[in-house]
């Protein structure tokens, strides 16, 4: 078992080779619940076990017994805690500067290494075939430069209905079904750049809503 949080016992652990072959162990199918799920029945257990814990009396705010320290106070008001320290927490701060921080002139722990590894390429929870490495195809390209789509949208946003003026700069267009290489006008749709960033999550969320959305606007 690992030492306690907090503790200098932990600091050591987290650097040594224990800690790396602790999260080696417990990561993937060396995991002992890899592979399982809970059963709706546990499930269900578990909401019945935790339905009222913190009703009523049991409420740790119950009866406004954690006042807030500006309740009924108008007016701008001064921290009960501003420009005071806790001695203790600022002598250990004091005492890790520099040479003297256990994570001076170190990588980065190897848990956040394995982390970031494993979001590239087919370990991410996006990826799909790798489509997204594809070039647009000269079609699209020319149709995009064109403005035929923005124009046809009004130069709006179809999700948020922001303008290009306060865009700033020329509005995006997205491939409803996000293949790159059917360029109907039916697959093309205006967004902004946050709603197309969005659009990249949940994706089959947005075919179905902008699929609606050509139909019901544009009787496609």
């Amino acid at each position: 078992m690992p030492p306690k949080r907090g503790t200098e016992a932990y600091d050591k652990w987290r650097n040594s080779e224990k800690y790396k072959l602790f999260i080696d162990g417990r990561t993937g199918e060396n995991n002992p619940f890899y592979n399982h799920h809970h059963t709706d029945e546990f499930k269900q257990n578990q909401r019945e076990m935790k339905k009222g814990k913190w009703a009523g009396e049991n409420n740790p705010n119950y009866g406004g017994k954690n006042i807030p320290w500006n309740k009924d106070k108008k007016g701008l008001q001064v921290s009960w805690n501003k420009n005071k320290k806790n001695p203790a927490l600022s002598e250990r701060n004091r005492q890790q500067v520099g040479e003297k921080h256990p994570f001076y002139n170190k990588k980065r722990p190897h848990h956040a290494k394995l982390m970031k590894e494993r979001m590239i390429g087919k370990g991410n929870h996006q990826w799909i075939d790798g489509r997204s490495y594809e070039l647009y195809p000269l079609e699209f390209k020319k149709i995009r430069a064109s403005g035929i789509i923005r124009k046809r949208d009004n130069y709006i946003c179809q999700k948020c209905s922001r303008t290009e003026t306060k865009e700033g700069k020329n509005l995006a267009i997205h491939h409803i079904d996000y293949n790159k290489k059917n360029c109907k006008f039916d697959n093309l749709i205006t967004l902004c750049q946050g709603c197309n960033n969005k659009a990249n999550k949940n994706r089959k969320k947005w075919v179905f809503y902008y699929q609606k959305k050509i139909q019901l606007c544009f009787a496609i």
